[in-house]
């Protein structure tokens, strides 16, 4: 993530901060390594409204406004670089490595569940204490891997 200015950085740093708070303390969904075509799925649905909207995000650059009042269309705009379709084979080798990388996280978030569940499975139905600190210590460390403090 491009987290250089501190406004950046907050919204990166809470938007996982309240993913992973619902993934470890409210979600009640199962995460299967079987539902791992729901991750393609959505990750395909997410490039296809991407290129449905690359004409319509906004540009700073002069020289691009100008030419869009001209053309009235104006060049393609993309919020990553890597689904930027005039890009060529870089664009697809691109979008085939982030459909990798979204099945090896439904995968370690899948073992990551069961190693909660069975973790928990072994303290007393009446020890919620130990239970949402077992939740906790999980949701610190991903935390802690996934998020910014300075880039």
């Amino acid at each position: 993530a491009n987290c250089r200015s501190w406004r950046s950085l907050i919204w990166h740093n809470a938007n996982a901060a309240m993913s992973l708070s619902e993934a470890f303390f409210l979600g009640g969904l199962p995460v299967y390594v079987s539902h791992i075509s729901i991750s393609i799925i959505l990750g395909c649905v997410y490039v296809l409204f991407s290129w449905c909207y690359m004409y319509s995000w906004p540009t700073t650059t002069t020289a691009i406004i100008e030419e869009a009042k001209v053309t009235k269309k104006g060049r393609p705009n993309f919020l990553y670089f890597f689904m930027d379709t005039t890009l060529g084979w870089t664009a697809t080798y691109s979008i085939y490595a982030l459909l990798l990388t979204l099945m090896v996280f439904q995968f370690l978030f899948a073992m990551m569940g069961k190693l909660l569940f069975l973790l928990s499975q072994h303290q007393d139905d009446d020890d919620l204490q130990s239970k949402f600190l077992i939740h906790l210590f999980f949701g610190i460390l991903i935390f802690g891997a996934v998020c910014r403090f300075r880039d």
